[in-house]
């Protein structure tokens, strides 16, 4: 590898090749006061200049810290597809694995430069990890249309392309709005595209917008409730959401514990309306420790005004 040094100014602040998050290297920025750049960066020569193609975020630390040369390998023109393959190659087995969203722009990247598919197929998608498969290939590209925060999202918690698949029938100012409700809760994709759901039914049932649903369910004033914990939050959030996907449970629900407390129950001894049977009723539930909880059921069961108020319970469920 033919090493030189460059005036830093002499490089392009042109992110073209960058497919990875440039977050504030500070750490790159102490080991490069103590040691310098150990690894030249990529460029390629060009009419006004050169373009980086590797070593970005040692580019932006290095700017930061004022440095006034750096050194870096010059790719020839005719070499930028193989330089950009071995960039990525050298990036799977120095750092880790690729986000998805990483993924993503690799594939963007390729198309722009014009890659023909056999290639990207052959020597690209082994690395990536991906389905030589169209419509996998079409998905995973698509990602980069969706709102900044999604992508972040996406990043943050690791999401699979399924996974990804439901912030696609958001509008752009929705998916802001519900990566932001994921960052604020720190909720994983799996309970964050639940929320999503429930809403987008209930959007669909009374005619609103899927923000309209939000606003409607106070979730924004939940979110900005200082006394509130995270997972307080939490419980709000799908509290406000159950209600409002199942009213007429919820309605049911008060109805059946005020009658529940007309009956006067034992301790230990529980009646309850239990959705998940196979036919509609009442579970009754005691715990037996002495044969005095036998006979203060009976009594229950046995005085008649009691047994109006169950009935009144069972014409409910």
């Amino acid at each position: 590898m033919n090493v030189q040094y460059l005036k830093i100014k002499e490089i392009r602040e042109d992110f073209f090749f960058c497919f990875t998050t440039l977050n504030h290297p500070h750490h790159m920025e102490n080991s490069i006061r103590l040691s310098g750049i150990q690894t030249p960066l990529r460029v390629i020569s060009g009419d006004s200049g050169f373009q980086l193609l590797s070593g970005f975020k040692r580019f932006v630390a290095a700017k930061k810290i004022g440095l006034k040369q750096i050194p870096v390998s010059i790719v020839p023109d005719s070499a930028v597809i193989d330089a950009f393959h071995q960039t990525v190659a050298e990036q799977l087995t120095t750092v880790r694995a690729f986000t998805l969203i990483e993924k993503s722009r690799i594939l963007n990247i390729l198309e722009k430069l014009g890659v023909k598919q056999g290639r990207v197929k052959s020597d690209f998608l082994p690395l990536l990890e991906l389905s030589p498969k169209n419509e996998i290939l079409n998905a995973v590209t698509d990602l980069l249309t969706l709102d900044p925060k999604v992508q972040t999202y996406i990043e943050m918690y690791d999401l699979s392309e399924k996974q990804c698949r439901i912030f696609k029938k958001l509008t752009s100012d929705e998916q802001a709005v519900f990566a932001e409700l994921g960052f604020q809760l720190q909720i994983r994709a799996v309970e964050l595209l639940e929320i999503i759901t429930i809403i987008m039914d209930i959007s669909g049932r009374d005619s609103h917008g899927p923000l309209g649903v939000y606003k409607e369910l106070g979730i924004e004033s939940i979110l900005k409730d200082t006394d509130m914990t995270r997972n307080d939050k939490i419980t709000a959030v799908k509290t406000a959401l159950r209600a409002a996907r199942f009213p007429r449970i919820q309605t049911w629900n008060r109805q059946l514990d005020m009658l529940n407390k007309k009956l006067n129950l034992p301790a230990g001894m529980i009646l309850k309306w239990d959705p998940v049977l196979e036919k509609s009723g009442l579970i009754c539930r005691m715990q037996i420790d002495s044969v005095e909880v036998l006979r203060n059921a009976t009594t229950v069961f046995s005085d008649e005004r009691n047994m109006e108020t169950i009935q009144k319970m069972l014409d409910i469920v």
